[in-house]
């Protein structure tokens, strides 16, 4: 509208606060069933309570559908659909996903980490290296992983489904044995063949939505060049940072601020249905599913971030798609060292993370106080407040880049695995 020097001559600075720039991995569960690790706890109360005869089982089951109904409805979601495709969320191969260099971190501790004042900047920084900066435990090799219902639970529903009988024992729930748990068929999915399930699953229902975001979203192979100049000027593209680059203006300061060391939401355990129950929501998230020593808990596999972003999504074009390759902003402070094809410019970008230090109710409140990550009560974080201030009003030069998580890594390995990726395929 205003012409390629209109940023150049009225913005100096940026501040992006927790912005999902690569998606959120959780509408993909909350458009397909629902779900997400807020609502596991519906899912565990559905299994146990079973449906039809049941009111409350059946309350609960139509909450869900009614909740995946709802959200479908809200273009927001569709919007804030995973982008990037394997080269960022991985894939089902040896080689894992670029953020397997991070893990959930321990949230009981992350207030414990930055909060003795008579540390060195050393100690403190020894201590974030451990925390914030632990490698998953085992690849993760999948964005959904679903699995058949056993016919034990398909018969559990069936069986909750009729009349009650009054010589059933009171230790029904015992049928569901722990074998009846071992998945006898599981599939493990891609974020682009987690989407494309979605979009084949309940697209026709939401014709705008599949208009606007199937290309958009089964189009986003990765991050490399040749792969993202198709319909660079549609206006669904236009947010994409891996394809519309940023304005050309060299004076421009950005500024990517969120919050680290929250366990978040990253990938997901499935079950497809059969039973009574598959009328209502044929994929469910299964809930049975919490291996600790995995990040896996009610059916979610964690990683690090701001409670709902995570790490990739938060930091990852910052780090690298607007920076020259290693250009940390410690070591080079040089416009031409921010030149890439993302950001032609050389805008100078500098990532300000705020490790999650939330205090309890009674001292910090719902807002979780003053040192909160949390991606909605960051809002509330004095230290980033005091930064956009400074941003805002000229002082931007003299922020300094603070990075707590390994956000610089696994950048790194995003490249890396796509390389390998490439070179995997051309040998075959």
């Amino acid at each position: 509208g205003g012409g390629p020097d209109w940023t150049s001559r009225h913005v100096g600075v940026y501040v992006d606060i927790a912005g999902p720039m690569l998606g959120i991995p959780k509408t993909i569960p909350s458009l397909l069933s629902g779900e997400m690790r807020d609502t596991a706890i519906l899912g565990q109360l559905e299994s146990v309570l079973g449906l039809g005869q049941n009111p409350l089982g059946g309350l609960v089951a139509g909450t869900l559908g009614t909740v995946a109904t709802t959200f479908r409805t809200w273009g927001s979601l569709w919007a804030m659909l995973p982008r990037g495709g394997v080269d960022i969320w991985g894939a089902d191969d040896a080689l894992g996903a670029p953020d397997d260099v991070t893990r959930a971190p321990d949230e009981t501790s992350a207030a414990e980490v930055f909060f003795r004042a008579n540390e060195t900047e050393e100690a403190r920084d020894e201590k974030s290296a451990r925390h914030f900066r632990a490698v998953r435990a085992s690849p993760l090799r999948h964005f959904l992983s679903v699995r058949e219902e056993t016919e034990d639970e398909a018969a559990w529903d069936r069986d909750r489904d009729r009349d009650p009988d009054p010589n059933d024992g009171a230790n029904d729930a015992g049928r569901v044995s722990e074998e009846a748990r071992v998945e006898k068929l599981s599939e493990k999915l891609s974020v682009t063949a987690s989407a494309r399930l979605l979009f084949d699953r309940v697209g026709a229902e939401h014709p705008t939505n599949l208009r606007e975001y199937r290309d958009v979203i089964l189009g986003s192979d990765g991050v490399d060049a040749a792969k993202t100049k198709k319909n660079m000027s549609s206006a669904t593209r236009f947010g994409d940072p891996l394809v519309s680059p940023l304005p050309r203006a060299p004076g421009l300061q950005i500024f990517c601020a969120y919050g680290v060391g929250k366990p978040t939401e990253r990938a997901y355990h499935y079950v497809r249905r059969s039973g009574p129950a598959s009328a209502e929501r044929p994929y469910a998230l299964d809930v049975k599913a919490t291996r600790n020593a995995e990040d896996v808990d009610k059916g979610v596999a964690l990683t690090d971030g701001d409670g709902s972003i995570p790490l990739v999504s938060l930091g990852y074009v910052c780090a690298e798609a607007w920076r020259a390759r290693g250009a940390k902003f410690g070591k080079k402070n040089a416009s031409d060292a921010f030149v890439t094809r993302l950001n032609p410019g050389g805008a100078v970008v500098k990532i300000r993370e705020y490790p999650h230090r939330a205090l309890g109710v009674w001292n910090g409140g719902l807002q979780e106080g003053p040192g909160s990550g949390d991606h909605v009560n960051i809002m509330g974080n004095h230290e980033m407040i005091r930064d956009v201030v400074e941003a805002v009003t000229g002082h931007g030069g003299e922020i300094e880049e603070r990075v707590h998580s390994g956000v610089f890594e696994l950048a790194a390995n995003v490249e890396r695995l796509r390389e390998a990726r490439e070179k995997k395929s051309q040998t075959r």
